[in-house]
């Protein structure tokens, strides 16, 4: 049904179509009465400067940290995480933090970046 014929099939009297016009504009005021009151408690934006990520110290064993660990280290995200745990298990462990150069997406400097944060806690077991 089209909105003409749905408009023609509501059949309302003058003052009963004042009083659905006087309702509308009563729901549109009190709409923007809220939102002028929301606005004014938000009250300014929030503007968040983030810190160095250097002067923050921690260290991840490469050798033993789960994927989601593995997340903290600056430009690793899920996939590239569960990359390094995959390489990390075909290896038998990491000798050298170069090592993960391997992993597709980590590069010289996102390795060069990572290095300050990883160990190399527990050393590898050679394969047998």
């Amino acid at each position: 049904m089209s909105a003409k014929r749905l408009f023609n099939s509501i059949r309302l009297s003058k003052s009963e179509a004042a009083w659905v016009l006087v309702l509308v504009a009563l729901l549109l005021l009190c709409i923007g009465i809220g939102d002028i009151r929301a606005r004014r408690r938000a009250g300014a934006p929030v503007h968040v400067v983030k810190g160095d990520r250097a002067r923050f110290t921690y260290d991840i064993d490469l050798n033993s940290a789960n994927w989601a660990e593995l997340t903290l280290l600056p430009g690793v995200g899920e996939v590239t995480a569960k990359r390094i745990v995959a390489l990390r298990e075909k290896l038998g462990g990491f000798t050298s933090v170069e090592q993960i150069k391997e992993v597709r997406g980590l590069g010289d400097v996102r390795v060069a970046e990572i290095a300050k944060y990883v160990t190399l806690g527990t050393e590898a077991k050679p394969k047998e």
